[in-house]
């Protein structure tokens, strides 16, 4: 028998209870009960992620938390996520092989460098998981005192690292008051994620849009053929037409977008070119290359290449084809010659991270003269194309430098010595007869 609301309200009331009194597992048990009957109520979710993380179950806390995403009010999500982390901050310091294993993120202070009141540098070792610049550090003092402290830098001012690994001993630069850090001091961390774009985000999901389609019908088609012969006008308004007979055909849009694009004034608009772009991945045109393509030309021209590199960026990361993918490759560093954006250099280490990127030739071939990277590291260029060995895309930087000792063959200079030490024995006796 389904419970009345009465019901469900004074069980509700009795786990409210029980959280007030400590007892997390009786309150999670009638929250479980709630559950069941109502599984969508953001109350009983709020709580049992409250309870879970108590009780150490985290990974059904992150659940909880997940659940409730765009259905409270950032400040309450915040709330449960922030109660998950020092949940998993009290675990890892409780039992630090147990985190470990789980590859949960841990290091350990080593030494500690006062830089100022507000920044601390210190000499860490990593204990499980992966750092990365930006992250959020929670330290544990040896006495337990709990401190806050962003990632400004790994590795040194001249080779900074975006990340660092399992097993490794690095200089890390946190924000933070260096008397709140100590030699012993634990420390556990969080991603920040990156949100891009005023306007619009560049996401690695589907956004959840309105549900459109490409529904390239033979009008459509026939309206593109007219764009490409430049009957512009013509074009502009049977589009205009069909966009409000059809409002899910994304393609409309962007068939739209070319014309104001392309076609010569007072007809061409870049602006109106960026409405309707925006419109058609709006729609559903985030996963079609046609629209990404043209919306990256679209911000180039109206100054967001920046922008417009990250769409190309991520389609390209979305590709598996190989042939599709060099294409997208060719595109991007094309992109970047036409639109200004200059090269960058990355290296990654053997699990295919990257742990050092510039935009400074010379920058990256001191990093590689300097030793500061992973004997066994890869480099490659503006984000896209194959891992390559250093030496295929720096030569100079893995070059002997001009003037530089030339190296010898051990077995060479044996070999020339022993023949200098039979020369010797020759020609010596002969000139003291």
């Amino acid at each position: 028998m389904a419970m009345t609301n009465d019901e469900a309200s004074a069980l509700y009331e009795d786990a409210m209870a029980r959280l007030q009194e400590g007892n997390h597992g009786g309150c999670l048990s009638l929250l479980e009960d709630l559950e069941r009957e109502r599984p969508n109520s953001r109350h009983v979710t709020y709580y049992r992620g409250v309870c879970l993380a108590q009780l150490g179950r985290l990974d059904e806390a992150e659940e909880c938390a997940k659940r409730l995403e765009g259905k409270v009010d950032p400040a309450t999500l915040t709330k449960l996520r922030e109660e998950i982390s020092q949940a998993r901050l009290r675990q890892a310091v409780e039992n630090p092989a147990q985190a470990a294993e789980s590859e949960q993120n841990l290091l350990t202070v080593q030494n500690v460098y006062p830089g100022s009141m507000e920044e601390c540098q210190m000499q860490v070792t990593i204990r499980s998981g992966v750092f990365h610049t930006g992250d959020d550090l929670a330290i544990v003092s040896p006495n337990g005192l709990r401190t806050a402290a962003p990632i400004l830098r790994i590795g040194t001012a001249e080779v900074p690292l975006n990340l660092v690994r399992a097993g490794q001993t690095a200089f890390m630069v946190a924000k933070c008051d260096p008397t709140r850090v100590a030699p012993g001091a634990t420390a556990t961390c969080e991603g920040r994620e990156e949100v891009y774009g005023a306007t619009m985000v560049v996401s690695s999901a589907k956004p959840e849009a309105v549900e459109g389609t490409s529904a390239m019908t033979p009008e459509l088609l026939a309206l593109e053929r007219m764009v490409r012969k430049g009957e512009f006008a013509d074009a502009e308004r049977l589009l205009n037409i069909h966009a409000l007979q059809h409002p899910e055909h994304y393609a409309a849009n962007r068939i739209l977008a070319q014309v104001y694009l392309d076609a010569p004034a007072p007809l061409g608009n870049l602006q109106l070119a960026v409405t309707q772009i925006r419109s058609a991945y709006a729609k559903g045109g985030a996963e079609d290359p046609s629209v990404i393509h043209l919306l990256a030309e679209i911000l180039g021209r109206n100054k967001e290449g920046a922008q417009g590199l990250r769409f190309l960026e991520r389609l390209y990361a979305a590709t598996k084809d190989p042939a599709a993918r060099q294409a997208l490759a060719d595109r991007i560093h094309a992109y970047r010659d036409t639109f200004s954006l200059g090269r960058v250099w990355q290296f990654s280490d053997e699990y295919g991270e990257v742990v050092f990127e510039t935009e400074d030739r010379a920058e990256a071939e001191k990093a590689v003269a300097k030793g500061a990277l992973p004997s066994n590291a890869k480099c490659r260029t503006d984000n896209v194309g194959d891992w390559l060995p250093i030496e295929r895309v720096l030569p100079r930087a893995t070059a002997v430098p001009v003037g530089a000792p030339p190296k010898y063959n051990p077995w060479s200079i044996l070999v020339l010595v022993l023949l200098v030490a039979v020369l010797a024995a020759i020609i010596l006796p002969m000139l003291f007869r």
